[in-house]
C-alpha cells in the first residue's frame, strides 16, 4: 500500500509539473494550445485552492501556524492578485489596484496564551 501511495504521489507530481509547463508557455501557435494553457491554469488554481484549504483545516486542528509559513502565505497574495483577469481591462486593473495594497495590512494572527501555553 505504501508503494502505491508513493507511485500516486509521483504521478501526481509529474502531472502537476506538466500542467505548470503548459500554463506558463508563452508560445501559443494554435487556438488549441491556448485552450490547453487556460485549462492548465484553471486546474493549477483549483489545485492550489484545494491544497491551501486542506492546509488551513489541518492547521486549525493542530492549533498552530508558524511565522515562516504565514510569511510565505502572505507573500503569495500579490501573485494571486495578479492572476485577476476580466474581459474588461479597466475592471481588471481597478481590482488589482484596489486589492494590492491590502498586503500591507496582512500579518500572522496573534497567538493567544492560555494557562501559560500558546
Amino acid at each position: 500500500a505504501e508503494i502505491d501511495v508513493r507511485m500516486r504521489e509521483e504521478f501526481s507530481k509529474v502531472c502537476f509539473e506538466t500542467l505548470l509547463q503548459f500554463s506558463f508557455s508563452n508560445k501559443v501557435s494554435t487556438p488549441q494550445e491556448g485552450y490547453i494553457s487556460r485549462m492548465a491554469l484553471s486546474v493549477l488554481l483549483k489545485r492550489a485552492q484545494d491544497v491551501l484549504r486542506r492546509y488551513v483545516e489541518d492547521e486549525r486542528l493542530s492549533g498552530r501556524l508558524d511565522g515562516n509559513t504565514w510569511a510565505q502565505v502572505i507573500a503569495l497574495y500579490p501573485t494571486l492578485v495578479e492572476c485577476i483577469t476580466c474581459s474588461s481591462s479597466e475592471v481588471s486593473t481597478a481590482l488589482k489596484e484596489a486589492l494590492g495594497p491590502f498586503k500591507d495590512f496582512m500579518q500572522p494572527p496573534v497567538s493567544k496564551v492560555q494557562n501559560g501555553e500558546s
